[in-house]
């Protein structure tokens, strides 16, 4: 009996539940659920990982980098060499002449921005005058920064051969400078006489250079360089005098030549 009436008392329990939650879902609210209250776990980082040798990096290249650019824009000796090939237009009077040359030019760069290099230049001519053609700078030097420099200088120039297109009846003595105007054995020279067929002389020069040398290591770099020069060389017929009659005298013929050159060349620096 006992047992009987725990069955139907459970029974009974479960029947209201049912009914409890049909009744509920008929009237369109829900019943309350109790919440689980939610724990928050602070994140744990993982342990550092312990760097080996091989993790270590070792910052090499730019350290040298840097030391070699400080090398080059400190002071100290500098040399250079350098071919190229120029074109030299002339002045009235003048052949035209193209060159090939070697230059070498060494000095010392005092501060990160100025120094100064003796040059000195020798090209053999062709194309209007067959010869050689040499000069002998001293250039005060400005540095732009690490590759660039600029140089402006002035010294000595010569010529040696003779023209290419010069006739065999040329007038030697009818282009006489002669600062006495004594009457000579020849006549009528025009107003601007040719150049001569030769020329054995000296003279002066001005030069621009420009140059942007890449830093190879710590003690060479190379680059282009462009040359604008101008020459002026007192030209002398050695192989022809003219005779005076008045003062019995002989007469060396002379010319002043004068060509302005530009050059594209191919340096190599040391330091």
């Amino acid at each position: 009996m006992t047992r009987i009436g725990r069955a139907s008392t459970a029974s009974c329990a479960a029947a209201w539940g049912v009914a409890s939650l049909l009744s509920w879902s008929a009237l369109g609210v829900e019943p309350a659920v109790a919440e689980t209250p939610v724990v928050e776990t602070p994140a744990v980082e993982p342990p550092p990982a312990e760097k080996s040798d091989d993790d270590t990096v070792i910052v090499r290249d730019s350290e040298a980098l840097q030391d070699k650019l400080a090398d080059w824009t400190g002071s100290g000796f500098r040399l250079w060499l350098g071919f190229g090939y120029g074109f030299a237009a002339p002045l009235e009077g003048s052949p035209a002449m193209q060159s090939g040359y070697a230059s070498v030019g060494a000095g010392w760069r005092f501060t990160e921005w100025l120094g100064l290099m003796a040059v000195f230049t020798y090209g053999v001519t062709r194309e209007g005058f067959n010869g050689m053609r040499w000069s002998g700078t001293l250039e005060p030097v400005l540095y732009l920064g690490t590759n660039f420099a600029l140089s402006v200088g002035f010294g000595f120039a010569g010529l040696q051969g003779g023209r290419a297109d010069v006739s065999a009846d040329y007038p030697y003595s009818a282009y006489i400078d002669d600062p006495d105007r004594i009457e000579l054995e020849t006549t009528d020279a025009p107003e601007v006489p040719p150049p001569f067929p030769s020329c054995d002389g000296d003279g002066m020069t001005a030069v621009l250079r420009a140059s942007y040398l890449f830093t190879v290591g710590d003690l060479f770099s190379t680059g282009p360089m462009i040359t604008l020069d101008g020459q002026w060389t007192y030209c002398a017929d050695q192989q022809f005098y003219v005779r005076v009659p008045v003062e019995e005298r002989d007469l060396v013929p002379h010319q002043w030549w004068g060509q302005f050159d530009a050059a594209l060349s191919w340096v190599a620096a040391w330091r």
